[in-house]
């Protein structure tokens, strides 16, 4: 959802938080995990800690995933982001995840 406002590719940012917490899930340092992927250069820099577009995109969705308003604020300031676009888009990730996980027996979830 936050791609467009960032004028970034959507897939990109999806692959980005499927990655982003890679390292927990095989409990290995993510700079070993990388050195076996063929991503591009600054995807790896967004995943290990990186300034730049993707890596403060990541770090923004991190912070309201923590509810660390002021971290939020901080981040979303120098992306352009308006408070409310960024809550819209949350709000929005939100619900597509819910539906995305429904089985298809279940129907949908019509609001979150």
């Amino acid at each position: 959802m936050l791609a467009p406002a960032l004028s970034q590719q959507p897939q990109q940012l999806y692959l980005l938080g499927m990655l982003s917490l890679l390292d927990a899930l095989l409990e290995t340092p993510m700079q070993r995990i990388l050195k076996t992927l063929p991503l591009h250069c600054d995807l790896k820099a967004a995943l290990t800690g990186h300034p730049g577009p993707l890596g403060s995109a990541l770090e923004l969705v991190r912070s309201l995933e923590a509810c660390d308003w002021g971290r939020c604020e901080m981040l979303r300031t120098p992306l352009g982001l308006a408070e409310s676009a960024v809550a819209a888009m949350y709000i929005e990730s939100l619900r597509w995840a819910a539906n995305a996980l429904q089985p298809q027996s279940e129907g949908r979830v019509a609001s979150l």
